[in-house]
Parts: structure tokens; C-alpha cells; sequence
């Protein structure tokens, strides 16, 4: 800091200028601010969108998924199909004996 009557350097422990004797301007204390905190804006949930319509035609069902609809009972839904598969087997095992002969 600079005298304000002389204009000298006058260091900074010196409460007084060396060559004239004034007294040394006392300097402000330097503020320190603190930054304010920031503070986020509260999210908005996104606005949920419609599916867009859909523009196929509704599939048919075939003949078979109309009658497996229309069993309620679980037992008999697996009496057809377990029968169902047997007699796929039997099919499949004429035909490979077929060819073996």
C-alpha cells in the first residue's frame, strides 16, 4: 500500500509511512462472499404418450384356437394335448417303418 500524503511504499506491517510519519490507510477487510447454493428446479414427470393406433386389422383366430378357448377345465385341455401328441408319435413311428421295410 501507498502513503496518502507522500505517496511512498509503506509495507504492510508498518502502521506508520517511513518517510513522512503519516498514519497507514487501513485497508478493508476483503469480503468473501459465499455463493448462494443453487437450488434445482423440481423435475416434472414427462408427459406419457398414447401408443399410437394401431392401423393392421385384428388377427382371426383359426378353427383350433376357438375350441382350446373354449375349454375351461385344465384336466381336459391336458387330455387333448397329451393325446394329441401320441397320436403325432404313432404317426411319426409308422412312417420311419414304413421306410425301413
Amino acid at each position: 500500500m501507498f502513503c496518502e500524503q507522500c505517496g511512498s511504499l509503506i509495507e504492510k506491517d508498518n502502521q506508520f509511512c517511513t518517510t513522512c510519519g503519516a498514519k497507514a490507510p487501513q485497508e478493508p477487510e476483503p469480503v468473501i462472499s459465499r455463493p448462494e447454493p443453487v437450488v434445482a428446479a423440481p423435475r416434472q414427470a414427462p408427459a406419457q404418450r398414447r401408443p399410437a393406433p394401431s392401423r393392421r386389422k385384428p388377427k382371426k383366430s383359426s378353427r383350433w384356437t376357438q375350441i382350446w378357448e373354449k375349454l375351461d377345465d385344465e384336466k381336459v385341455k391336458r387330455t387333448v394335448l397329451i393325446s394329441g401328441c401320441s397320436v403325432g408319435g404313432v404317426a411319426i413311428l409308422v412312417f420311419l417303418i414304413g421306410f425301413a421295410f
